[in-house]
C-alpha cells in the first residue's frame, strides 16, 4: 500500500517536472528570439498577419486619428509616428508637404527647410487612392497622383532636361523629402521639390543627414524599396539630387527618376556611396549633373544590378552621361542607354579607368551617347550578347569604346573587329550594317533583316544570371523567340504573329488605330500597361473592351497584358 501511493506520487512529480520543464523551454526559447532578432526578423517569420493600415487625406475628416478613411489624417509623419510594426499607410491623391523637422518630429514647424518625412522601420507608404478603397489592387496611381512635395512656395520652375535642364525658385525648399534609416517601402507616390542646399547637416538619432546629399530620397543604413515611384525636379548641390543612398540597399521597381539637377558634383538622377541597388523596369532619364560625373548614376563602390531598363537623355559635364562606376561592380542587362551625353568621357557609361572597376554588359543596347571620347563606353567591360553602334565622339576611333581593352562575346561594338574574345561578334567596321528600325525616332528595336538577329548566344546570358525561358526584352516581348537571343536589348518579332503572342485568341483592334483600341475578350485579363517602343512606362489601364488612347502622340507603342493565371501577352500598335 505505502509502495504504491509513493510509486504513485513518482509518477506526478515526473509529470509536475516535465510539464514545468515544457513550459520554461518555450518561455527560455522566446526570450531569446525576441533578445536576438530584430523586428524586421520577426515580421517575416510571424506569418501572414494582415498589416495594420493607416489612412490619410489633404484634409483630415471625423476623427482624424488615421482610423479609417472617413477619420482620415491629413499628417502622413503623424501616422508615421503613431505606427506600430508593419503598418502601412494609405494616401488618397494630393499635395502633402512635411511640416514636421526631421529632427524634431513631434512638432509642427512650418516652412522649416529641416522638415522631411521620416520613415519607420517595417511601416511603408502607399499612395494613388480615391478614399473609399478596401485593397490595395483597387487603387489607380495614374488616375490618383499622390505628390510629396518640398516646394514649400508652390513656385518651383523646371525648363529643360538633361543639358538645358533647369531649376529655379527652391531656395526655401525642404532640404529633403524622405528619410530612410530602416526597413520601408514606399510605392505609388511623386517625390517633387526636395532641394538639398542647406550645407552641413542635421541629426537623427545616431544618423547624420548631410544637407547637400539626397534632395528627394536619403537612404541611410537603410533597405528601402520603392515601386511605382516618380522622383522629379529634386536638387542638390553635391551628391544624389534625386536619391542618396549609402550603407544600405535600395531596390527600385517600375519607377522614374527624371529631371533631377545636381548643381556641383556627383548623381544627377541617383548617388550610391556604399551598398547595393537593385532596378528594374524604370527609366531614368534627362537627370544632370552639372559640373562633374554621374548624369545618371553615380556609384561609388557596392554592387548595382540593373535590368529591362531605359538610361537616356541624361548630362553631366565630366564623365558618364549615363551611368558612372567608380570602384563598384555593374551588372546590366536587357537596357537601352542612350542619348545620354558628357563634355569628357564615357557618355554612355564609364567604368573608372585604370582601377579595378567591374563593368558586365548583357543584352544591352547603346546608341547616341556623345562625348569627347570614348562615347559609347569608357574603361573595362565585359560585353555579351550587345550593342555600341551610332554614338559619336570628337575622335571617330572611339566612337565606341574607349580606354582599357573591353572583352566582347556575340557583339557589335563600333570600330571593333570580328575578332573579339569570345568569337560571335559582328563586324564594327562596317558602317553600312543594318542595325536599327529607326533610331531617329528612338527605335531601337532591330531592323527587319538586321544581321543581328538570331546572332546571341544563349548559353552565356544565362551564364550571366538571366532566365532564357521567362526573361522579357525591353519591349516586354519573350527574351527568346527563335533558336538563339537576338544581339541588343530588343527581340525582333518580324516572324511573330497573333498565335505566337497569344495562345488564348486575345487580340487587339484596329491596329493601327486612330483613338480608340479594342481588345476582343477581358475576363482573364488582370492589368493592361502600355510603354512606348524605348521601354518608358506611359500608363497602368483598367481592363475594358474599349480604351481610349486619343492623347497619344502618333507613332510605334507596346500593349502588355497581364492575365491571372501569369502570362504575359504583348501587341505592337500603332498610333496614326
Amino acid at each position: 500500500m505505502e509502495f504504491t501511493i509513493f510509486k504513485n506520487a513518482n509518477r506526478y512529480k515526473f509529470l509536475y517536472n516535465l510539464i514545468l520543464s515544457v513550459i520554461l523551454t518555450f518561455i527560455i526559447t522566446n526570450f531569446s528570439f525576441a533578445a536576438t532578432h530584430t523586428s524586421r526578423d520577426f515580421i517575416i517569420k510571424k506569418g501572414n498577419v494582415s498589416p495594420t493600415i493607416l489612412y490619410v487625406k489633404p484634409v483630415g475628416s471625423g476623427a482624424q486619428d488615421g482610423s479609417s478613411w472617413e477619420n482620415a489624417s491629413p499628417d502622413i509623419q503623424a501616422m508615421i509616428n503613431a505606427a506600430s510594426i508593419d503598418t502601412q499607410i494609405w494616401i488618397t491623391k494630393g499635395i502633402y508637404k512635411p511640416i514636421r523637422p526631421a529632427n524634431n518630429l513631434g512638432v509642427i514647424e512650418l516652412n522649416n527647410r529641416d522638415n522631411a518625412f521620416v520613415m519607420k522601420d517595417n511601416v511603408s507608404l502607399y499612395g494613388g487612392f480615391t478614399g473609399n478603397e478596401t485593397t490595395i489592387a483597387q487603387r489607380d496611381v495614374v488616375a490618383n497622383p499622390t505628390l510629396l512635395s518640398g516646394d514649400f512656395n508652390e513656385d518651383d520652375i523646371i525648363t529643360g532636361n538633361g543639358k538645358t535642364l533647369t531649376i529655379s525658385n527652391s531656395t526655401e525648399n525642404a532640404n529633403h523629402i524622405i528619410i530612410n534609416r530602416g526597413f520601408s517601402t514606399i510605392d505609388g507616390l511623386t517625390i517633387r521639390g526636395g532641394s538639398a542646399t542647406g550645407g552641413f547637416s542635421v541629426q537623427i538619432g545616431t544618423s547624420s543627414i548631410n544637407r547637400d546629399f539626397g534632395g528627394g530620397i536619403y537612404n541611410i543604413n537603410g533597405i528601402l524599396t520603392l515601386n511605382n515611384v516618380t522622383v522629379i525636379g529634386n536638387s542638390a548641390t553635391y551628391r544624389g539630387a534625386g536619391i542618396y543612398t549609402t550603407n544600405g540597399s535600395l531596390n527600385i521597381n517600375n519607377c522614374l527618376i527624371k529631371n533631377n539637377l545636381n548643381t556641383m558634383l556627383y548623381g544627377g538622377g541617383i548617388y550610391q556611396q556604399t551598398g547595393n541597388i537593385t532596378m528594374a523596369n524604370c527609366s531614368i532619364i534627362g537627370n544632370k549633373a552639372h559640373n562633374d560625373s554621374g548624369g545618371g548614376i553615380y556609384f561609388y563602390t557596392g554592387t548595382v544590378n540593373i535590368k529591362n531598363s531605359n538610361i537616356s537623355y541624361n548630362y553631366v559635364n565630366l564623365t558618364g552621361g549615363g551611368i558612372h562606376n567608380y570602384l563598384g561592380a555593374l551588372y546590366i542587362t536587357n537596357s537601352l542607354i542612350s542619348n545620354n551625353s558628357s563634355n569628357s568621357a564615357g557618355g554612355g557609361i564609364i567604368s573608372q579607368a585604370f582601377v579595378d572597376t567591374i563593368s558586365k554588359i548583357t543584352n544591352c543596347t547603346i546608341s547616341n551617347n556623345t562625348s569627347s571620347f570614348g562615347a559609347g563606353v569608357t574603361g573595362k567591360s565585359n560585353f555579351i550578347n550587345s550593342i555600341v553602334w551610332s554614338n559619336h565622339s570628337d575622335y571617330e576611333e572611339s566612337n565606341g569604346t574607349d580606354f582599357q581593352p573591353t572583352v566582347m562575346y556575340h557583339s557589335l561594338i563600333e570600330g571593333r573587329s570580328t575578332s573579339g574574345d569570345g568569337g560571335g561578334n559582328i563586324d564594327g567596321f562596317n558602317s553600312s550594317l543594318l542595325v536599327f528600325n529607326d533610331s531617329t525616332n528612338s527605335d531601337y528595336s532591330l531592323a527587319t533583316g538586321s544581321p543581328l538577329i538570331d546572332k546571341g548566344n544563349n548559353s552565356l546570358y544565362i551564364a550571366a544570371g538571366g532566365n532564357i525561358t521567362d526573361d522579357r526584352d525591353l519591349a516586354g516581348n519573350v527574351r527568346l523567340i527563335r533558336t538563339n537571343i537576338d544581339i541588343g536589348a530588343y527581340e525582333s518579332t518580324e516572324t511573330m504573329n497573333v498565335l505566337d503572342v497569344s495562345e488564348k485568341n486575345i487580340y487587339i483592334y484596329p491596329n493601327p488605330f486612330t483613338d480608340t483600341l479594342k481588345i476582343s475578350d477581358i475576363k482573364d485579363i488582370k492589368q493592361i500597361t502600355l510603354i512606348d517602343m524605348s521601354g518608358n512606362f506611359i500608363k497602368q489601364l483598367s481592363p475594358s473592351k474599349e480604351i481610349n488612347l486619343s492623347y497619344l502622340k502618333n507613332g510605334l507603342y507596346i500593349i502588355t497584358i497581364s492575365s491571372y493565371d501569369g502570362s504575359i501577352k504583348n501587341f505592337k500598335i500603332i498610333k496614326k
